[in-house]
């Protein structure tokens, strides 16, 4: 496939479109959230479509709010989008939202596939609209109740750790951003946990920022957790591939799993 090094903008669109023609299909995967340039973006997509369709996923606020996902808020992540709001963002450029699939990534996302021209509105995307309008998730209020319920879980999951750390070694599992905006948080530090594992040989030898945990192998927490240690799965999202090949390799330690929802052992 032929790739372009660039940053997607109009200016990039049309000379795409200049090169190519109009697209078939555009797919913007989890980035959309990540971007300054929104507008232009967005008039990209629409720029290089005629009767084809756009295809942009991204970590719900329906998730966020009812699972408190306060972990994906950091400094990556400028925008957090509802179906609501992103449709209406690309109404301003002609791009009409027409359907809606959900989408694992993030531990709760939403594609929402919309097009140039108006077409029938899936049952999917009316239903979603409405249980968003019926929630009141583009209320601030919603947010504030967001913020008050993310700052309980947050103690209760301290709570859980520190009451755990007294009696077994605690290692943490997964070193992303994600997990180093939850350990902040909730002020989880080397007086509770020992170790973070992390498989990207790259964070080895490092450690979790704001918070000076060392980030290890896989065989290295693995030795330190030992047979009756703890694990702290930071890496949540991705629960059942972590727990799956754990189980597989015999690892039957308690495991603490932060989210979605209330702090649970698996």
């Amino acid at each position: 496939v032929a790739t372009r090094c660039d940053f997607f903008d109009l200016r990039v669109a049309g000379e795409i479109r200049a090169e190519h023609g109009s697209a078939d299909v555009v797919i913007a995967r989890n980035v959309i959230p990540h971007v300054k340039e929104i507008h232009s973006i967005i008039g990209g997509i629409a720029h290089l479509l005629e009767d084809g369709i756009a295809v942009i996923e991204f970590h719900t606020a329906s998730r966020i709010v009812d699972e408190l996902h306060y972990d994906s808020i950091y400094h990556e992540h400028l925008f957090y989008f509802s179906l609501s709001t992103l449709a209406s963002l690309c109404e301003r450029y002609g791009l009409h939202a027409f359907e809606v699939f959900d989408s694992p990534i993030s531990g709760g996302s939403r594609a929402l596939v919309l097009a140039r021209t108006a077409r029938p509105v899936s049952p999917a995307l009316r239903d979603g609209l409405a249980e968003e309008e019926a929630a009141g998730l583009n209320d601030h209020r919603a947010w504030e109740a967001f913020g008050r319920a993310s700052k309980r879980h947050a103690l209760e999951l301290r709570d859980v750790v520190q009451d755990r750390s007294r009696g077994s070694r605690i290692v943490g599992y997964g070193a992303s951003a994600r997990s180093s905006t939850m350990l902040n948080y909730a002020g989880i530090t080397t007086d509770c946990v020992t170790a973070v594992i992390d498989e990207n040989p790259y964070k080895q030898g490092r450690y979790t920022p704001g918070t000076d945990l060392p980030i290890v192998s896989r065989p290295e927490g693995l030795d330190l957790l030992g047979r009756e240690g703890t694990l702290l799965l930071l890496a949540w999202n991705f629960a059942d591939e972590i727990l799956g090949d754990l189980r597989r390799d015999g690892i039957g330690n308690d495991v603490i799993v932060p989210l979605p929802g209330s702090v649970h052992m698996a």
